[in-house]
């Protein structure tokens, strides 16, 4: 990888939007008003994690059945789709995926954050309209042929 900065900077090249990167080694870009994705390298340089709220979830059954759909998800998603998880402190869904900066480019890492922003709005999209995840046609079809963890349909 070349320098973080650089590769964020040529990110925003892509996107034909400016993009910095901060004193944390961190940048953070909104896509619309309700997806916002920071970007951050960690310590030692070795990988990045993208990370975004989803939503806050309201107390009770439906935060607790989107949970349990968040979890199915994470079984089912491909590694390259990120990891669903629940952040007390914000009361929210978070999405976040980790990329090893070995062999990353500003053309990879924009790929990813394509497939990371849509899973994300999706997410977004179904919680916000009442439903505890996204609908099966909005899953991609490869993560849906996995199946359950007990084989069935």
């Amino acid at each position: 990888m070349k320098n973080f900065h650089d590769l964020v900077h040529e990110l925003g090249e892509l996107m034909d939007i400016e993009l910095k990167v901060d004193l944390n080694q961190a940048c953070r870009i909104e896509i619309n008003q309700s997806i916002k994705v920071q970007l951050e390298l960690d310590s030692p340089g070795e990988t990045i994690l993208l990370m975004t709220l989803i939503t806050e979830l309201p107390p009770g059954k439906f935060r607790e059945n989107i949970l349990k759909d968040g979890l199915k998800a994470n079984f089912l998603a491909e590694e390259k789709e990120g990891v669903l998880s629940y952040v007390e402190r914000e009361n929210s869904l978070v999405l976040c995926h980790t990329l090893y900066t070995h062999s990353i480019t500003a053309n990879i890492l924009f790929d990813h954050l394509l497939l990371f922003v849509d899973r994300a709005k999706k997410w977004h999209d179904a919680i916000e309209g009442g439903r505890t995840a996204p609908a099966l046609g909005e899953i991609p079809e490869e993560t849906q042929k996995k199946g359950s963890i007990f084989g069935l349909k």
